[in-house]
């Protein structure tokens, strides 16, 4: 049975920690998640869809999903594009969170691309008085969309966001829509402040924190931290040069997707800081010279990270 010596069954105690890989989308996620869910039994991981059928049942078969949802004690791992609290899916237990952070001009080019190859999915936004509206066809240009008053909330402050909103799953299972989660996009208008910034720096530093850019560096730190055997020859599904970057964009576009994750950037900055010092710590426990700094990662950091036990 393959999972970390933290997360086995604790004698005579149901409360057994559960991980949660808090999934922002187009930071890596999806082969992150494999590799985690790799670790934990099927009975032990939460199923990705059970969530998505939550939303979708009628009155009549709610009850029993519930059941389904709620009987979570058995459950070791979950991994999704939920909230920070994962409120009303879980029993109170202990919970570790880790994430992946990216650049957030990046990140949300990348989701830009991800949406135009799906061609064959049809994907919902949520205005700020409660109205859905369905992204058009064929799809706007880039600097189209992020000038749009809707569509442009698609591509701002995601990251923030899953640290900063509080989902009330309820709520959202009274929304008129039949969008699973990964489809449709609930709150994204949800105003944003600076007033949240305590909040989300004090729900950072309890996160384990990877860097997308350092993902090796990051499956390493996730394994130290974890007690996980993460295997460390792993790479992103996203490769440099699948789509035009940031260099290809226009001047217009660039200052649009800055304009819009303001929020993203400062969380991004914070967490590339809690990335490189939980690194530097982590190395000098396991006797191998810390990297002064996020240049030293790719190198001789990296061959000193694969020969580590």
């Amino acid at each position: 049975m393959r999972f970390g010596r933290a997360y086995r069954r604790a004698p005579n105690s149901p409360l057994r920690p559960l991980l949660y890989h808090m999934h922002i989308p187009k930071t890596a996620g999806t082969s992150l998640r494999r590799l985690l869910e790799s670790q934990f039994t099927t009975a032990e991981t939460f199923p990705s869809l059970l969530w998505a059928q939550h939303w979708q049942q009628t009155d009549a078969q709610e009850q029993s999903l519930r059941q389904r949802i709620r009987r979570t004690v058995d459950y070791r791992f979950i991994g999704g594009h939920f909230d920070y609290q994962l409120k009303g899916l879980f029993l109170p237990r202990p919970v570790r969170r880790l994430t992946v952070l990216r650049n957030p001009e990046d990140r949300a080019l990348s989701f830009y691309h991800h949406i135009l190859a799906n061609t064959e999915t049809d994907f919902f936004v949520e205005d700020a008085t409660g109205r859905w509206h369905e992204y058009p066809r064929p799809f706007p240009s880039l600097e189209e969309t992020l000038s749009h008053p809707v569509f442009a909330t698609m591509f701002s402050n995601t990251m923030f966001r899953q640290f900063a909103i509080d989902y009330n799953p309820e709520e959202l299972r009274a929304k008129p829509h039949r969008m699973g989660p990964h489809f449709s996009f609930p709150f994204v208008g949800a105003p944003l402040s600076k007033d949240l910034y305590p909040l989300v720096r004090e729900r950072l530093a309890k996160t384990v924190v990877g860097i997308q850019e350092h993902f090796l560096v990051s499956l390493w730190l996730f394994r130290c931290t974890l007690d996980l055997p993460i295997p460390l020859d792993a790479e992103t599904r996203e490769r440099p040069g699948k789509h035009l970057g940031l260099s290809g964009q226009s001047a217009a576009a660039l200052e649009l997707l800055r304009q819009l994750n303001v929020y993203d950037r400062w969380l991004y900055e914070r967490g590339v800081e809690q990335f490189l010092t939980h690194v530097q710590t982590t190395a000098a426990k396991h006797g191998l010279t810390p990297p002064r700094g996020l240049n030293e990662l790719d190198a001789d950091f990296a061959d000193q990270i694969r020969s580590c036990p």
